[in-house]
């Protein structure tokens, strides 16, 4: 990527933890990120998954998380939130 493109992936991914689908991690050490769900064919649980980069006041460290069950993929943001509190220590 350019520098403008990942500053532009960078805007839009902050806008999805300020007012998009991980709205719900406003507040964390998460800055940016982006949320997933993908039905599994005949299963009872999604493929749901998140990731993201923080810490918000120095971001340093990205992660993703996925899970298996039942919901949407900002059901894994508060993993990776937890992630990155860890590793920012």
């Amino acid at each position: 990527l350019s520098s403008e493109q990942a500053a532009q992936m960078r805007g839009m991914m902050e806008a999805v933890v300020e007012r998009g689908t991980a709205r719900s991690l406003r507040g964390t050490s998460v800055l940016g990120g982006k949320t997933g769900t993908a039905d599994v064919d005949g299963a009872a649980y999604n493929d749901r998954w998140f990731i993201g980069f923080g810490p918000r006041e120095d971001p340093e460290f990205a992660v993703a998380v996925m899970t298996e069950a039942p919901g949407y993929g900002i059901e894994s943001g508060p993993i990776a939130a937890r992630i990155i509190d860890a590793l920012a220590r």
